[in-house]
């Protein structure tokens, strides 16, 4: 991230496929099987990428932050990752060491992985899948981590009250206009703090 900070001229696809590419899969090395837990390091490296490219200060709510430029905080990408793994463990063939593990963790199903993936699944609305054992559509999972989250966002912004004209113009997490156009680093800063 250090090395485009001298470039005020990235448009918001470009920076968000240089973190996805570059920056999210260190953040989620091996999230598979470690996402459900939290770690504020993760949070404030994606929340300061964000910062920078919308050019507002660090006081800025976290709400406004992922409300503009439409993006889910990084615990949701990491149960995204642990949804992911399910689904290989599920088709694993049954005589490997791995899928007798989980096997033993699914029955177990206390205190360990496999309570969290169920705790995720039934939070996102996805529980049968976690009861019948079986393998997930991840567009499917990816729009009902989309759908939990608008939610939780929705409730944030009524408790925010530095946001309450913002809040008048925005009432729907999603990705604005004006974060798109092709603008400097200053120019997006001054549409982000209108």
């Amino acid at each position: 991230m250090a090395k485009i900070h001298n470039n005020k001229y990235f448009g918001f696809m470009s920076y968000e496929k240089l973190f996805s590419s570059c920056v999210a899969p260190i953040l989620d090395y091996g999230a598979g099987v470690w996402g459900y837990r939290k770690f504020q390091a993760i949070y404030n490296i994606q929340n300061r990428a964000i910062r920078y490219f919308l050019g507002v200060h660090r006081f800025t709510p976290i709400v406004f932050l992922y409300g503009d430029v439409g993006r889910l905080p990084s615990q949701f990408r990491r149960w995204f990752c642990m949804l992911r793994y399910w689904n290989k463990l599920i088709c694993f063939e049954d005589d490997r060491i791995t899928k007798m593990a989980f096997n033993l963790d699914y029955e177990r199903c206390r205190d360990n992985w496999c309570s969290e993936v169920k705790h995720i699944m039934n939070q996102i609305g996805i529980g049968q899948y976690y009861d019948t054992k079986c393998a997930i559509d991840l567009g499917l999972v990816e729009s009902h981590l989309t759908n939990f989250y608008s939610e939780i966002w929705k409730d944030s912004l009524e408790n925010v009250p530095k946001l309450r004209t913002y809040k008048t113009f925005k009432n729907d997490f999603g990705l604005e206009n004006y974060v798109l156009f092709n603008l400097s680093k200053a120019e997006r800063s001054h549409m982000a703090q209108l």
